[in-house]
């Protein structure tokens, strides 16, 4: 049987489950910003810069913490549960906003550290999946530490 492409946000979750284990480590949150970020789209162009370092050599020398793990399952309920209420497929720039308004250390400090600005990452992915760039911050679910 042939493996079919999945679609957009289905890859740049895969490729950040891949990335996390390419390094050795559990998948959390910051690895999907690598995972949309080395996708195609306005998610991942605007997670694109020429800062050094780069977004991946970032999160790779993250390492692996002890950082919950599970949060990376709060930030894919967010990010479906936003899609749908705008009557859409969830996306990477859907993801892409979870992850910033879930505000993890880990991300906020990526981001920053490879020369990106939150706020404005978190705009124009607004802006890519239509939204209103001034939405407010996203209500994540209630999560229980496994």
């Amino acid at each position: 049987m042939a493996d079919e492409q999945a679609d957009p946000y289905t890859e740049a979750i895969r490729r950040g489950f891949n990335f996390a284990h390419q390094i050795g480590s559990g998948c959390r949150p910051v690895h999907f910003l690598v995972g949309i970020a080395e996708g195609d789209g306005p998610a991942a162009r605007s997670l694109r810069t020429d800062a050094d370092p780069s977004l991946r050599t970032v999160v790779a020398a993250t390492g692996d913490t002890d950082a919950a793990g599970y949060l990376h399952m709060q930030a894919q309920e967010t990010a479906t549960s936003f899609a749908a209420a705008l009557g859409q497929p969830p996306s990477p720039g859907h993801l892409l906003v979870a992850l910033i308004d879930q505000g993890t250390a880990e991300v906020v400090g990526a981001l920053l550290q490879a020369g990106l600005d939150p706020q404005r990452v978190r705009r124009t992915a607004l802006i890519a999946i239509g939204a209103a760039p001034d939405e407010p911050p996203l209500r994540l679910p209630a999560v229980t530490p496994a």
